[in-house]
């Protein structure tokens, strides 16, 4: 594996990368959670899902972060 050129994928980025799409998936079912809250016009855990669904965006956009980090060094 000695080969010129070769970059062997680093574990930690595709870790990163796994976290950010299941913060993102997350994310689409604290808004779903949201919807189906209001639709039985229950506000006080459309709130609650809706703070979730924000704290998992939070998270994905840190390990999006860290993904996006590690391609430009990279290509450095």
């Amino acid at each position: 594996m000695s080969a010129v050129g070769f970059t062997p994928h680093s574990k930690d980025n595709e870790l990163q990368k796994l976290r950010a799409y299941y913060c993102l998936k997350d994310v689409v079912r604290g808004i779903e959670s949201t919807q189906a809250a209001l639709d039985l016009m229950n506000v006080g855990m459309a709130k609650a899902h809706l703070n979730a669904a924000k704290w998992h965006s939070e998270q994905a956009k840190k390990a999006i972060t860290v993904v996006g980090q590690a391609k430009a060094t990279k290509t450095d």
